[in-house]
C-alpha cells in the first residue's frame, strides 16, 4: 500500500525547487542520472542540457524529455523514466495546545492529522477543538477548523492537504468552564466537556471535605 501511495503522489505531484529526480532512458545506459531541480526551475538532463522541471508532473516531463531526445540524438522511440529520488523538505507549524508544538517536515499530500499526530496529538482536557484555525502560507487566508467533529465523529471534510508553511493553531478553551466552589478538597476552574456531569464535576475537585460538605445542598 505504502509503495501504491508513493505511486499515486508521483503521478499528481508537480516537480519544485530542491525535489531530487532519476532520468533514465531504457536499452541507452548512458542516459542515467540523478539531478536536482534548480533555482531556475531547471534539471540538467544528459546529453540535452537545461531542461524546464518545475511546475511539471514526472509524466510530463517525461513526455518533454522523449521529444528532446528524439530530436537531438535521433532515437526513434526512446522510453524515458522519470522518477522522484527525494521530495524537497516541506514543513508546516503546529501551536498550542498539542503536546509537542513546533514545525515539522512534511510530505506532499499530508493532512492535518497527520501533523496533529506529529505534534504528539492536542492536549484535551485544555483545547478548545471547535475553534482551532489553518494559517495558508502565503496569504492571510485563515480557515476555521473544526476538530472536535473531526477527532469525535469521523468528519473529515476539513482534513485538509498541507502546504510548505502552513500553520494550525489549536486555542486553549478560555470560555467552557465549570467552577467548583465551597467545601470540595480542591476548590477550582475546570474546562467543560461534552456528556461531563455533576459526579464529574466533584470528583475533578478531588471530592468532599469530610464533616464539612452538605452535598444534599448543592446549587448548580
Amino acid at each position: 500500500f505504502a509503495n501504491l501511495a508513493l505511486a499515486q503522489t508521483q503521478e499528481t505531484y508537480r516537480l519544485q525547487q530542491e525535489d531530487v529526480i532519476r532520468i533514465q532512458v531504457f536499452d541507452e545506459n548512458q542516459i542515467l542520472a540523478v539531478v536536482p531541480v534548480g533555482k531556475d526551475g531547471n534539471v540538467t538532463a544528459p546529453f540535452l542540457g537545461s531542461i524546464k522541471a518545475e511546475g511539471l508532473t514526472t509524466n510530463e516531463l517525461e513526455a518533454v524529455l522523449v521529444k528532446e531526445y528524439q530530436r537531438v540524438l535521433r532515437i526513434r522511440e526512446p522510453r524515458v523514466a522519470v522518477t522522484i529520488e527525494r521530495f524537497r523538505e516541506i514543513r508546516a507549524t503546529v501551536t498550542g495546545m498539542v503536546s509537542r508544538p513546533g514545525t515539522f517536515p512534511i510530505r506532499p499530500n499530508d493532512d492535518i492529522l497527520t501533523l496533529l499526530a506529529l505534534g504528539g496529538n492536542v492536549v484535551l482536557d485544555r483545547a478548545d477543538l471547535r475553534r482551532a484555525k489553518l494559517q495558508r502560507a502565503g496569504s492571510k487566508e485563515v480557515i476555521p477548523i473544526d476538530l472536535y467533529a473531526m477527532l469525535t465523529f469521523g468528519d473529515l471534510s476539513q482534513n485538509y492537504q498541507l502546504a510548505d508553511g502552513d500553520v494550525l493553531t489549536v486555542p486553549e478553551d478560555k470560555f467552557n468552564v465549570v467552577n467548583v466552589l465551597g467545601a470540595v478538597q480542591q476548590p477550582f476552574s475546570f474546562p467543560f466537556r461534552e456528556g461531563m456531569t455533576l459526579v464529574d464535576a466533584i470528583s475533578q475537585a478531588r471530592g468532599e471535605v469530610p464533616y464539612r460538605s452538605a452535598f444534599s445542598k448543592i446549587l448548580v
